[in-house]
């Protein structure tokens, strides 16, 4: 007879600790990093400095808000925003390299915006284009708190790339369900890859044939789609958004005086359907690329249908991530002084 050893549960035991440590530091990272963007977009749109021109025998009152003083934090909490949610994307040193693209964000942004608490710079610009005069500047300058509350919450976002640096490497990743291997999938007895339908075997004796959709039937969607653009064009085209009060405010711009992907969209599909094509790069760039890929796209989509094809568009993640840095690069280069071309 031989004793049945008794499991020790000390492995789950001594595991239990490091993985609750992981979720304090991942939740920790993931608050401090989204309240300090909050903070640094909120604050960026609120008024810094104060001061005073001279105009004839009187003075005229001034304000810079973050946006006119200095456009680095706010672009920079663009980029802590994104490295935040690109952290649990990549694993190893490609966690790493995101993990210290957070932090040096955070400290950019909190350092800009120290160094603009003092700076006069956007005031005096305003006093000169106010009384006509280039040597002007402005008097009884002040400065509010919020470029302090926008260097704390730079220092949050820091803090948050501490974290990760220190932590990211216990943190889970995005599920790899969804990412295939490489290795060649199972065939069915039809021939078809797993997860793909098998052909219809041919009908027997007595068994009709099913009908194939007519041509008409099958570009009913492509030109559905079409005729919804192109609907919406007409009403951009006629509804000029260059004149307030016609469309809503982009909520990103009222509140943060951000730029955001989007922004002057609606000025660049009117320009687009008047034949302007300059205006039309000049409001957003993006959005005339982005007529001319849905144009190539739509061709495509019709094309197959008249041949009875079905269109799938299947791109791996790497795309995706490519698609949404570059988002991320035009709405942070076009808040920044050297991008005002890409400003609406």
């Amino acid at each position: 007879m031989s004793a049945v050893p008794v499991p020790q549960p000390r492995a789950r035991a001594s595991s239990a600790p490091d993985s609750a440590g992981s979720r304090r530091s991942l939740a920790a990272g993931l608050l401090l990093g989204a309240a300090g963007a909050t903070v640094v977009l909120l604050a960026s749109g609120q008024t810094w400095a104060e001061g005073k021109a001279s105009v004839g025998g009187g003075t005229l009152p001034l304000t810079a808000d973050g946006q006119d003083v200095t456009g680095v934090p706010a672009a920079l909490a663009v980029v802590g925003l994104a490295a935040l949610v690109a952290v649990f994307a990549v694993r190893g040193a490609g966690r790493l390299v995101v993990a210290v693209l957070l932090a040096l964000s955070g400290l950019g942004a909190g350092f800009s915006a120290y160094t603009g608490a003092s700076d006069s710079a956007a005031l005096d610009e305003q006093a000169a284009q106010t009384t006509g005069n280039t040597a002007a500047t402005v008097g009884a300058l002040s400065h509010t708190a919020w470029p302090y509350i926008t260097a704390a919450g730079g220092l949050l976002i820091l803090l948050a790339g501490l974290l990760a640096l220190r932590y990211g490497s216990r943190w889970p990743a995005m599920s790899g369900r969804y990412e295939r291997d490489g290795t060649p999938r199972p065939r069915n007895e039809y021939g078809a890859g797993a997860g793909r339908p098998a052909p219809v075997p041919a009908p027997g004796p007595g068994l009709p044939a099913p009908a194939p959709y007519s041509r008409l039937r099958r570009l009913a969607t492509p030109a559905g789609v079409m005729a919804a653009v192109v609907g919406a064009f007409a009403y951009v085209a006629t509804v000029d958004p260059n004149e307030p009060g016609h469309y809503p405010v982009c909520p990103m711009l009222r509140f943060t005086g951000v730029f955001c992907p989007g922004c002057g969209g609606l000025r660049s599909a009117h320009a687009f359907a008047h034949g302007d094509l300059a205006a039309a790069l000049g409001a957003n760039a993006l959005a005339v690329v982005g007529y001319v890929v849905f144009a190539a796209v739509w061709l495509l989509w019709t094309v197959r249908a008249s041949r009875g094809r079905p269109m799938r568009i299947a791109l791996a993640p790497g795309y995706w991530w490519g698609i949404g840095a570059v988002l991320v690069v035009f709405s942070v280069v076009r808040n920044l002084p050297f991008g005002s071309a890409l400003a609406p």
